[in-house]
């Protein structure tokens, strides 16, 4: 269940936010944004401890965002196909719209980083790349209409890893380049999983 964050963490989130895309990373400081949301400089610092704590916090807070709609997705959308483009197209575009927060490279680093905001800890991966990756299985799993067997779940699980990266590795292509390679990958994977489902 997502953090529920109060009215001044969600103006300081939202002033970071505005400033780190018009601004960048490195021409912002905790003043300038405690300036932009109207409030104390010294109430930033009670919520975070610097300025990387703040920006990995509003980039947590955009992938939750993210997130949410992609387990939307996820449920709602009994078509497998339509499913995964949505998702591919709904990760694409909110990382396309996190470019101007910083560089693309410092936002898969997080992904990989092994935390999240919240501090979790998992071996190689953010809990943000799991959970995404789980909105893809999910929707994989639409294929069969019988009970998954353990080495199906696995297979599964890491097909939603792989379309999650292959989600990333499209938004370094233009736009016309991705969503071609978008529907390319839907026709993959829907290949693949056509055929583990008659095996």
């Amino acid at each position: 269940m997502p953090k529920i964050l109060s009215d001044i963490q969600n103006t300081i989130l939202s002033s970071a936010e505005d400033l780190f895309k018009s601004r960048g990373y490195q021409e912002m400081d905790m003043r300038e944004i405690a300036a932009h949301a109207h409030i104390a400089v010294g109430t930033i610092y009670h919520y975070y401890k610097n300025k990387d704590a703040l920006f990995m916090h509003v980039m947590a807070h955009s992938w939750q965002q993210t997130l949410e709609q992609m387990e939307q997705i996820s449920v709602q959308e009994d078509d497998p196909e339509l499913a995964l483009l949505a998702l591919l197209e709904v990760q694409a575009h909110s990382m396309e719209n996190r470019k101007s927060l910083n560089n693309l490279w410092t936002e898969v680093a997080t992904l990989y980083a092994g935390s999240d905001a919240e501090g979790m800890q998992e071996p190689g991966f953010s809990a943000t790349h799991v959970k995404v990756s789980q909105c893809y299985s999910r929707v994989l799993a639409k294929k069969f209409d019988r009970d998954l067997s353990p080495q199906e779940r696995l297979a599964l699980d890491r097909l939603g890893s792989f379309a999650f990266v292959m989600a990333v590795d499209l938004c370094m292509l233009s736009e016309s380049e991705a969503a071609q390679h978008r529907k390319l990958l839907v026709d993959l994977l829907s290949t693949y999983m056509d055929k583990l489902v008659s095996s």
